[in-house]
């Protein structure tokens, strides 16, 4: 877009003073005599760049997905408007990681559908639509933002800084591919549970809802991956700037609060096959070893001392 120190309106690239000619209703008038004909050529040749690069503008001007590689112009861009924000923080939003399912008792739908609602709420909670709706209410957010981003683009931005975020408080142990490889086998059952889900008994509602974890999992799974190396880079780069700002969900492990302590870490003196089970150890009462010496002098002073009794005389 050119100034109108070009002699053009910024707005529509109109040469000043042609605008009465330009309008409809003035069809078939002549140019004022005095124009020069070089306004006429920078007319053209102006029409001929932004049709060019007009697709272009456009792709530049899209919000930012988790998939995309934020620039240092998106960084600082986005860094000015938290800056003029109260407390210099994002504005209050719903949280985007969402909690592990937990179906009420009473639910009549079959389980395999409610692993598929559960799915749709997922995509519906990180679909942007859902961020710009709660923030256009946002009043300083909108001041802040003038003339530098758009709310699409803001949300964009938010979205994909904060997952790098949470990218990067994965623990290297905390393997992406194998959380999203073991969550589809684990959810197969429940794919294909086709039993409502009020007609379990306890137990296996309880079992149904344990597994139901995994869809937790491999959704934030799925979508940490797609974080490429840059913003990873980045967040590493700019974390004393960049933490404060987000909400802890984004600086947090994304795992921890939902992990199966039993299967990362084991069961407390868990029996190993490998070690012998207390099950398989064979005796016998009759050939058991008892002992028939009394106890030593020191022994039952000790004994004694410790019940609070008095010494027997020597």
């Amino acid at each position: 877009m050119l100034p109108s120190s070009f002699g053009f309106r910024a707005s529509s690239f109109v040469p000043v003073g042609l605008e009465d000619l330009a309008h409809p209703t003035n069809a078939g008038r002549s140019a004022p005599s005095g124009f020069p004909a070089l306004g006429v050529c920078l007319l053209l040749i102006v029409g001929l760049f932004t049709a060019g690069c007009g697709g272009q503008t456009q792709k530049l001007l899209e919000p930012r997905e988790i998939g995309d590689k934020v620039t240092d112009a998106d960084l600082e861009t986005f860094l000015q408007v938290v800056n003029d924000l109260p407390d210099k923080k994002l504005p209050e939003m719903p949280a985007l990681f969402k909690k592990p399912p937990s179906w009420d008792e009473q639910r009549t739908l079959p389980v395999n559908e409610l692993v598929r609602e559960e799915t749709d709420e997922l995509d519906k909670l990180w679909n942007d639509e859902n961020l710009i709706r709660h923030l256009a209410k946002d009043r300083a957010l909108q001041k802040a933002l003038r003339q530098r981003l758009s709310l699409p683009q803001f949300v964009g931005l938010v979205k994909t800084i904060g997952v790098a975020l949470a990218r990067n408080a994965v623990r290297p142990d905390q393997d992406l591919h194998k959380i999203v490889e073991q969550g589809k086998k684990r959810l197969g059952t429940l794919h294909s549970q086709t039993r409502r889900f009020n007609q379990l008994k306890p137990d296996e509602r309880h079992v149904v809802l344990t597994t139901a974890v995994w869809i937790t999992r491999m959704d934030r799974a799925r979508r940490l991956l797609q974080v490429p190396p840059e913003n990873r880079a980045m967040a590493k780069d700019r974390l004393d700037r960049l933490q404060p700002i987000f909400p802890q969900e984004f600086t947090a492990n994304p795992f921890d609060s939902i992990a199966d302590q039993i299967e990362e870490l084991g069961m407390s003196f868990e029996e190993q096959r490998q070690t012998g089970l207390d099950a398989e150890i064979d005796w016998k009462e009759s050939e058991a070893l008892r002992g028939t010496d009394p106890p030593d002098a020191d022994a039952r002073e000790a004994t004694a001392d410790a019940a609070g009794q008095k010494r027997p005389a020597p």
